[in-house]
């Protein structure tokens, strides 16, 4: 007996004259094969047995593969949320399970809508993964469609098949970055200027940290800081313009508060606070003089009697090194009483004219200057 095309995953059982199939779940071989049995027999044509007529049958049989029968489709694993909270480690969760019954490993597609670009899906493992962000504008609920769909050829030919499909709604929840402790990572710390001295320039640097680090906004708000000083927001310091108001000597003491609204779930409805707040001191102190000195000295004054009136004579000038402005009082000793002082309008003297011979006479005058 011959056959022809007979296909491998059949075996011909010579024995018993039919066929078997093993039990096989390759889907690739529904089909239909067509294969050629063969049978002949030898017929002596006399007694000499040395010629022979050939005798036979041949036909034609068809084995059909069908497909694998599907009863049922269903989610035996199934992902109801993801939650992350952001600024964590990388996740990874959220395995999914779709089987057949019986199994017939059909390809499965799975399709996912408004998954967000976020979250990554590993096919390979039936399951997604969110790496680790610290975007805080990620906060919310995402809801993910899943669909898996296997189609069932109708027949062996497999020119048309049936849908089976499983779809359902999964959550993906960015819970808020978690904040532990809110302190002051650097504080101003006292802050010291003399009048008259340069400019102070980013000063009383100060500092807030959250551990861990979840970046949300901090509100900052500086009391009783007084109108000479500048506060730099962005460099998170301090800067103190060049001043000679002595008026300004003092000491000041400063609250800086900062503040985080922290997200209390997923909504962002609701949040709780977390505040740093501390004094700190500023101290405008005297402008230092170095040297105080008489840098033009009042000159002898001569009057003859009966001239004319001398007027502004002998003009004296005293002068702090630097110079800081603070108020001058100036004594005059044994000036006489016909000797006009014009001070502090011009800082100098005038003789008035007289007559009187009876003042003739010399005068030692002594002058001293205080501030």
């Amino acid at each position: 007996m011959t056959l022809t095309n007979l296909p491998d995953f059949v075996t011909h059982n010579e024995g018993t004259s039919d066929f078997t199939i093993p039990q096989n779940s390759d889907l690739s071989l529904i089909g239909k094969y067509t294969v050629t049995l063969r049978s002949e027999i030898q017929v002596p044509d006399d007694f000499t047995l040395t010629s022979f007529t050939t005798m036979f049958v041949e036909y034609d049989f068809d084995i059909l593969i069908e497909p694998c029968l599907v009863n049922t489709y269903t989610d035996t694993t199934t992902v109801t949320q993801i939650v992350y909270n952001i600024g964590a480690q990388t996740l990874t969760d959220g395995l999914y399970v779709f089987d057949e019954d019986p199994v017939c490993n059909y390809p499965e597609t799975v399709t996912l809508t408004n998954l967000p670009p976020f979250v990554t899906h590993n096919e390979g493992s039936s399951d997604f993964t969110i790496p680790q962000t610290g975007d805080l504008d990620l906060l919310g609920e995402y809801t993910v469609t899943i669909k898996s769909e296997i189609c069932v050829p109708d027949d062996h030919t497999k020119n048309t098949c049936t849908t089976k499909a499983v779809e359902y709604d999964f959550v993906v929840i960015m819970q808020p970055c978690t904040v532990s402790t809110y302190t002051a990572g650097q504080k101003v710390g006292d802050i010291s200027y003399n009048i008259g001295a340069n400019e102070l320039l980013n000063v009383g640097e100060y500092a807030f940290n959250e551990d861990p680090s979840c970046g949300y906004p901090e509100t900052v708000t500086i009391t009783g800081l007084p109108e000479f000083i500048n506060h730099n927001e962005d460099t998170s310091d301090f800067d103190l313009p060049k001043t000679s108001d002595l008026d300004l000597i003092g000491e000041y003491t400063v609250t800086i508060r900062s503040e985080i609204e922290v997200p209390d779930d997923a909504s962002g409805t609701t949040t709780t606070t977390m505040f740093v707040e501390y004094t700190f001191t500023i101290f405008v102190e005297p402008c230092i003089v170095n040297t105080y000195t008489a840098t033009l000295e009042v000159a002898d004054i001569s009057y003859n009697i009966g001239a004319n009136e001398l007027l502004n004579v002998s003009p004296y000038v005293f002068d702090e090194d630097p110079v800081c402005n603070y108020p001058e009082t100036v004594t005059l000793t044994n000036l006489p009483i016909f000797v006009t002082h014009n001070g502090p309008a011009s800082d100098d003297f005038s003789v008035p004219y007289n007559n009187d011979l009876a003042i003739i006479d010399s005068y030692t005058v002594t002058i001293r200057s205080e501030i």
